[in-house]
């Protein structure tokens, strides 16, 4: 089981990714799971899709409003956007594929993609929220603890990031651009990624990272993937 970013990045940039969760683990620093996308089960299944927070029971919206507004506040909750979802059928799941009976995590009934507005950037923030069958959040959506600090919902443009890239040596016509939650520190950064080693099999990813909060703080980190 597989979550797929709803850009639907190549598999060696998904092993990118991963690596760059490993090595960041070292430090203790890593980004967030709960990104927006897809959870991908198997080519023989695809749950259904969720438009609407109205297609939720409500209890299950119930316990969604009360987590949200405990995590983020009134205010912040009050600007969110459904983008999509995922509203998985267990039993569907079983029969078309059922070696899901030894997966490692339990599967989410709903798989929610919220966006969140941010001063700053013009795309906002995405991340999933992902709930049980009685509504109970089964995996911390990827957004800063805004009620405690609401502060954290104003980040740096994209443009003031990308000249900081520019002039720490980045190549940022060839680098992908990501604002990305931190868990640890409960902050948002941009992640500018670039293929720094390619020996036609192995490639080596450079990051840099611009506090989204505060330009002026910024750290590197490398990742690697196979082709």
């Amino acid at each position: 089981m597989h979550r797929i970013v709803t850009t639907r990045v190549a598999i060696a940039a998904l092993v990118a990714l991963c690596s760059a969760q490993a090595n960041a683990a070292q430090a203790e620093h890593v980004p967030t799971n709960a990104a927006c996308g897809d959870i991908w089960y198997s080519v023989d299944y695809e749950p259904s899709s969720i438009e609407s927070l109205d297609e939720l029971p409500p209890e299950v919206r119930g316990k969604l409003s009360a987590y949200l507004d405990e995590y983020l506040g009134p205010d912040y909750v009050s600007k969110l956007k459904l983008t999509g979802g995922q509203l998985l059928d267990r039993e569907e799941l079983l029969a078309k594929v059922p070696e899901s009976v030894d997966f490692k995590w339990k599967a989410p009934k709903y798989n929610l993609f919220l966006v969140l507005p941010v001063a700053g950037s013009s795309r906002g923030l995405c991340g999933s929220v992902e709930l049980d069958e009685d509504g109970t959040v089964m995996s911390p959506i990827g957004f800063p603890k805004l009620r405690e600090h609401p502060e954290r919902g104003k980040v740096a443009s994209s443009r003031e990031a990308t000249r900081v890239a520019e002039r720490n040596g980045v190549p940022v016509g060839k680098a992908n651009r990501d604002l990305v939650y931190f868990p640890d520190s409960d902050t948002i950064e941009y992640d500018f990624a670039f293929v720094s080693v390619d020996d036609g099999v192995n490639l080596q990813y450079t990051h840099l990272h611009v506090l989204a909060h505060d330009v002026s703080q910024i750290h590197w980190s490398t990742s690697t993937a196979i082709r």
